[in-house]
C-alpha cells in the first residue's frame, strides 16, 4: 500500500530502519509491509493528509487551525501623528 503523505512516507522509512536495526518498530507492522509505505516516491504527495471535516457539520464549514492565530493588524495612524481611533482631549 502506498503512502498517502510525504509525513507518512518518512514516518516508515524511519520506522523501517529501526526494524532493520533489530529494534521495535513503533508501527508494529511487518517489515515487508514498511517496505511498501517507505518505497513510495516523495514527488506528487501531499506533505501532509488533508483533514476531513467532523461528521454532521456542513459541507463549507472551515477548519481551525491549530496553534496558530492570525497576526492582529497594526493601528493605523493618521497624518498628525494620531491612531485612528483616538480622541483629543481637552482640559
Amino acid at each position: 500500500m502506498p503512502a498517502v503523505s510525504q509525513r507518512q512516507q518518512k514516518f516508515m522509512g524511519a520506522d523501517l530502519a529501526r526494524a532493520k536495526a533489530g529494534k521495535k518498530t513503533k508501527t508494529g507492522m511487518s517489515q515487508d509491509q514498511l517496505e511498501d509505505f517507505a518505497a513510495t516516491k516523495r514527488t506528487g504527495l501531499p506533505v501532509t493528509k488533508a483533514a476531513k471535516a467532523p461528521k454532521g457539520a456542513p459541507a463549507k464549514t472551515k477548519l481551525k487551525m491549530k496553534g496558530k492565530k492570525a497576526p492582529k493588524a497594526a493601528p493605523k495612524v493618521m497624518a498628525d501623528g494620531m491612531r485612528a481611533g483616538m480622541r483629543y482631549v481637552t482640559s
